[in-house]
């Protein structure tokens, strides 16, 4: 996946948390949880992360 998109569905993540069901949002939250990691890992295999800072 590319980072765009990651982030796309990263955004309709957060607006799905802010109207969802109670029942909803540990799951919503663990999804958001796992596209963070998958931004994180893409820009450390980038180089766009480097000793923890970001760049650009």
């Amino acid at each position: 996946m590319e980072r765009d998109a990651l982030l796309r569905i990263l955004g309709d993540l957060l607006f799905a948390l802010d109207d969802a069901d109670t029942r909803y949002v540990g799951y919503i939250n663990s999804l958001i949880v796992e596209t963070k990691k998958a931004i994180y890992l893409m820009d450390t295999e980038s180089g766009a992360i480097e000793s923890g800072t970001q760049t650009g």
